[in-house]
């Protein structure tokens, strides 16, 4: 039911930017996350979860999740088969658990001295780093501090990264999702912890249940008015029987137009009915409606004809012919808004006082079932109660703890983000077909060590980093670029040429078979590379709206191939525009002479 393509434009660059990323490195990972935090009592502030007792019950509960299995087809599922794994052993898992390689042993050898020494360290120190030899940041997985005081955390955070795939028949991420419904099973479980899992749809899938279920339904209304631009097949029978030839834009803007235009007058018809006493005669309720509103429609429906019409006299063919077909099209869908239009609302209203199901009116439900359908109680008054007549201030986006039903574990989870978390979703920079060849400037100006260049793509990230306020990058990138250029260069330390074991690493053994940081490297060229890092918590829509706007205004400064930017706003006079305005002025017009009339009729 929740696809991005419900809410992202298949052509659009987000679209674009995904897909891209998707196909020439891997799918972003798919995440289940914990929260475990510490309660304050009398006032006070939470205490440390950095303890002794803390680590202990941590290390109860991963045990608990590693032993975890699900059933799919048949089969056991483990965290162990579907993890991502870097390094194709061990699972990214990323967790404080990890400064001790995930070992209890190593807990009970160390202590929790250890952990607190690696906060400082975890970039430094070899016994810090992690089962899958990587650093972990304290930042991403600590939170409730202040500053850099991860000693007085009050939550632990806890991420398991799963391998993510392109769906395609619906059953590539079937072990994943098998395993992560196990997962969110075991963990609710456990009082003061919060999860992330693939619930989020399932969560918001249940909140969409519960409105389909109270929609009061006219759909078989509904789509009966829109059937009526079929008036644009008219308008074009006519015209074409008289010799005037169509256009494309004919074709694809007057349906659109007439749709826009009529749908308001269908709302304001069918509205204007359901405000007439529900005792009256069906066919005294009607014609009551229509002495309401009837004048106000026929007199917008006038004003867009004529505005059209007007338009007709342009030399302009393309202008002149639209103006035509828009205005004979608008005045033949006003006629069957008061003739076949109103018609269907008597059949509607029937069905409905008949007891039968929308769209399916062969099917009678019982009396007890619709009793209480006609209260006042039941009626919608959105408009007449909450409406504004200014709104000085819109905020985008749609705030996640709003499409999810109020009883739903992920409130409290977005609650602990907001107010545990220090960093937020990763954010990856992706350069596009890197010619990494020592004739070549492409690794000047991206990396960012010695000899690069200071306005390289790794160090403007890195001065973006300074002011997270706005530009909503919290650290400097990770860059396996300046590790690949320090492991290569002659003066490099000789750690970084070893294995574990401690033999030496040539670098011909060094070409990686996982498409996590960069892929298609032959002729010398990277054909995609993304450099990680991360942005600051963002506990708002309104904070994704604006940190992508700021990433998408860094890159555009910093990307090669930008040619420089057209006349801003610089929109030529064309057909096309010209077409657009004379359709906004026939859609001003319809709406100045609804509010003219109503203010006309209203009582003083």
């Amino acid at each position: 039911m929740l696809t991005p393509l419900l809410w992202v434009s298949s052509g659009s660059r987000a679209a674009d930017e995904k897909n891209y990323f998707d196909s020439h490195l891997a799918p972003f990972y798919r995440i289940e996350q914990l929260v475990l935090a510490t309660s304050a009592s009398g006032g006070s502030k939470a205490p440390t979860i950095v303890n002794d007792n803390s680590m202990k019950l941590l290390f109860q509960i991963q045990k608990k999740i590693d032993d975890l299995r699900a059933n799919y087809s048949g089969s056991t599922v483990s965290l162990a088969d579907i993890c991502l794994k870097p390094l194709g052993t061990d699972c990214a898992t990323q967790s404080v658990l990890q400064y001790f390689q995930m070992d209890p042993k190593n807990y009970d050898d160390s202590g929790i001295d250890h952990a607190k020494f690696c906060f400082q360290h975890y970039t430094s120190e070899e016994t810090c780093l992690s089962t899958f030899q990587s650093p972990i940041d304290p930042s991403t997985i600590l939170g409730g501090f202040p500053g850099n005081e991860f000693t007085e955390a009050s939550a632990l955070v806890i991420t398991y990264p799963v391998n993510n795939k392109v769906e395609t028949t619906g059953e590539e991420n079937g072990k994943a999702v098998a395993w992560e419904r196990a997962f969110i099973k075991l963990v609710q479980g456990f009082p003061g912890i919060w999860t992330l899992g693939p619930y989020k749809t399932d969560q918001c899938e249940r909140n969409y249940i519960v409105l389909w279920k109270r929609v009061r339904f006219q759909v078989l209304l509904g789509l009966s008015g829109v059937v009526l631009v079929l008036s644009v097949l008219g308008s074009m029978g006519f015209f074409s029987a008289i010799g005037v030839k169509s256009t494309l834009i004919i074709m694809e803007v007057i349906p659109f137009l007439v749709l826009a235009v009529g749908v308001d007058n269908m709302c304001i018809l069918v509205h204007a009915v359901k405000r007439q006493p529900d005792q009256a005669v069906l066919e005294q309720r009607l014609s009551d409606a229509l002495v309401e509103v009837g004048p106000s429609i026929t007199l917008a429906s006038l004003a867009e004809v004529l505005a059209f019409a007007v338009s007709a006299i342009n030399p302009m063919p393309a202008t002149r012919v639209f103006a035509m077909f828009a205005a004979l099209a608008v005045l033949m869908d006003f006629l069957l808004q008061v003739t076949a239009f109103v018609a269907l609302i008597v059949f509607d209203l029937r069905r409905a006082q008949d007891g039968r199901i929308d769209c399916v009116p062969c099917v009678r439900i019982s009396s007890s079932t619709t009793a209480g359908d006609g209260d006042d109680g039941q009626k919608l008054h959105l408009l007449a109660r909450y409406m504004k007549a200014l709104s000085t201030r819109l905020q985008p986006g749609l705030e996640q703890q709003i499409v999810l039903p109020r009883n739903s574990y992920l409130q409290d989870y977005f609650d602990d983000l907001a107010k545990y978390m220090k960093v937020g979703p990763p954010l990856y920079f992706v350069v596009k077909d890197f010619n990494y060849s020592s004739a070549s400037e492409h690794t000047k100006r991206i990396c960012s060590i010695n000899q690069c260049n200071s306005n390289s793509l790794l160090n403007e990230i890195a001065k973006q980093s300074l002011s997270p306020e706005y530009s909503y990058i919290a650290k400097p990138a990770a860059s396996w670029l300046d590790d690949f250029l320090i492991w290569m260069s002659p003066e490099a330390f000789g750690c970084c040429r070893k294995f574990v074991n401690g033999s030496y690493c040539p670098p011909d053994d060094q070409v990686l078979d996982k498409p996590l940081y960069f892929s298609g490297y032959e002729s010398g060229i990277i054909q995609a590379s993304a450099f990680r890092t991360y942005h600051t918590p963002l506990n708002k829509q309104s904070d994704y709206v604006n940190s992508m706007r700021a990433a998408r205004d860094f890159s555009s400064k910093i990307s090669e191939d930008l040619q420089g930017v057209m006349a801003i706003l610089g929109i030529q006079l064309n057909a096309i525009s010209v077409v657009n305005l004379v359709m906004s002025i026939g859609i001003a017009v319809e709406f100045c002479v609804h509010i003219t009339h109503a203010f006309m009729v209203g009582a003083l």
